[in-house]
Order: structure tokens, then C-alpha cells, then sequence
């Protein structure tokens, strides 16, 4: 279980460097709201 959070985290902030340019707080949350990332996680 803990390897599968840390890939997912991982995943997510790869995610925001690729469309926002960075991974810090702000990117991951903006990544998670638009594109249906959080509804595919939950």
C-alpha cells in the first residue's frame, strides 16, 4: 500500500511539472482540480 501512494504521488507531481512547470503545492492542488485526476484517485 505504501509503494502504490508513493507512485501515485509521484505520478501527481510529474503530472504538474508537465503542465505547470513545477511541483510544489499549489501545482498539485491546481492538477488535482482540473483535469479529473482527483476523481480518478478517490
Amino acid at each position: 500500500m505504501r509503494r502504490a501512494l508513493s507512485m501515485l504521488a509521484e505520478d501527481l507531481k510529474e503530472k504538474a511539472r508537465h503542465y505547470y512547470g513545477k511541483d510544489d503545492g499549489r501545482a498539485l492542488l491546481k492538477t488535482l482540480a482540473t483535469d479529473g485526476t482527483s476523481a480518478m484517485v478517490l
